[in-house]
């Protein structure tokens, strides 16, 4: 009966086989409470399409709700770059880039709106913006191995394997026990 343990349930489903999720928790989509809907909105988003006919209409309202909640606080960088993610989950990709553009207007130095724009430019393929917006992340934060290690691996694919190999150096000593930047620096460096 506790709306905590639904929400927990609906996260624990992402963990199956796409195929599988449908299965279970789909009538959440329609719960009395709104963070439930909200929750299983982000759970079925990938597997949308393969929810019977009730359920998918259920989705598309939870999927609204999910949508108005996170503009009640659009304010707020960090909520527009999650709701950015939702969007690219739901393959509106331009939505999401436009987001992600307002967040980082909102807040220059929100390091994770600048490395999801990133992301999101290599998706449009406009690399050298995204090169721009993955190095000014790794610069706003440089204790986050993620954002080294995407920054180093974009630079490498520009060809600017030197700048990648100095980026891994510093990521190496900073996180020593991360795998994809000790994996990575061996692969530049032989």
């Amino acid at each position: 009966p506790s709306p905590m343990v639904r929400m927990a349930a609906l996260q624990a489903i992402v963990a199956a086989p796409p195929e599988l999720r449908p299965s279970f928790g789909m009538n959440l989509l329609s719960d009395p409470v709104r963070a439930v809907r909200a929750q299983a909105a982000l759970t079925f988003v990938e597997t949308r399409d393969l929810l019977p006919l009730e359920a998918a209409r259920a989705y598309t309202g939870a999927a609204e709700e999910y949508r108005e909640s996170m503009l009640a606080t659009a304010s707020l960088p960090e909520s527009l770059t999650v709701l950015a993610e939702f969007e690219f989950r739901m393959g509106d990709n331009d939505q999401a880039v436009e987001y992600l553009q307002h967040a980082t207007r909102l807040d220059p130095r929100f390091a994770a709106a600048h490395h999801s724009y990133g992301l999101a430019l290599v998706r449009e393929r406009r690399y050298s913006e995204a090169l721009v917006e993955l190095e000014r992340a790794y610069e706003l934060e440089p204790g986050n191995a993620r954002f080294a290690y995407v920054y180093a691996v974009a630079l490498n694919s520009r060809g600017l394997v030197d700048e990648a190999v100095a980026v891994l150096d510093q990521a190496r000593q900073d996180f020593p026990d991360d795998p994809e930047i000790q994996s990575f620096w061996q692969m530049l460096s032989q």
